[in-house]
């Protein structure tokens, strides 16, 4: 396609670097090491205490009703959300900095997801610049519950972090949430000085190989093809 480097941001891994590197070096093409992680508020908060358990629970009998209710009160104390992230390693600090933090979201921070927080980034964030990511970033989320106070302390903190190598990313997507973002981003950047990233959620290399792509998902999420609510791409073929 002409292009003159790539990268790879697997989400929570850095697995494929190794193919990834290699097909690279046999096309001429300089590879870009990154990660998309989950970002999460704390990565040692596993799951309920004994007594929020309890407190959820209260009064129901059945076991996969205690569960939801589990689960319920999880997604309302913050506990289960995370947030994509993307970064990239400038260089071998940077690339280095990349394993560990793999490591530490599937040693210290795995639940459903193997996560880290800006504690873990700041500590290895040598060599590293970041993208705040797609709908599924912290800023986007912000934007989405019209919470703008804790979106420009977010902000603060990770321009405390990475400085010039922070970038505010927009995507060319139609869906009613990322365009929300896509403006208030963009005057993030103009007001604060930041740079604007453009670019584009790709999960395959080619537009044909969108039903392929959908296919792996219905795979991945327990759906059949024929389901008219398996889970799929906003802003893909149609």
């Amino acid at each position: 396609m002409g292009h003159a480097a790539v990268a790879q941001t697997d989400h929570g891994t850095v697995r494929g670097f190794l193919k990834f590197h290699k097909a690279c070096k046999a096309a001429g093409i300089r590879p870009i090491f990154g990660m998309e992680a989950y970002l999460c508020h704390d990565r040692h908060r596993r799951g309920l205490t004994e007594a929020e358990v309890e407190e959820a629970t209260r009064g129901v009998a059945a076991k996969k009703d205690k569960r939801d209710a589990v689960k319920e009160a999880e997604e309302r104390l913050g506990i289960r959300r995370r947030f994509h992230t993307c970064l990239f390693a400038k260089n071998d600090a940077g690339l280095k900095n990349l394993f560990k933090l793999s490591s530490i979201g599937w040693l210290e921070g795995f639940y459903y997801r193997p996560r880290i927080d800006l504690k873990a980034i700041r500590e290895h964030r040598e060599g590293l610049a970041m993208s705040t990511a797609c709908t599924g970033g912290i800023l986007a989320h912000y934007v989405a519950g019209e919470r703008y106070e804790e979106m420009l302390d977010t902000l603060d903190e990770l321009v405390d972090i990475f400085g010039a190598d922070l970038f505010l990313e927009v995507m060319p997507h139609g869906f009613p949430e990322q365009q929300a973002a896509n403006r208030v981003i963009a005057q993030l950047a103009r007001v604060h000085n930041l740079p604007l990233l453009a670019t584009n959620d790709a999960h395959y290399s080619l537009a044909e190989h969108w039903q392929l792509h959908e296919v792996m998902l219905a795979m991945q999420t327990g759906s059949t093809w024929n389901d008219p609510r398996r889970w799929k791409f906003l802003g893909g073929h149609d």
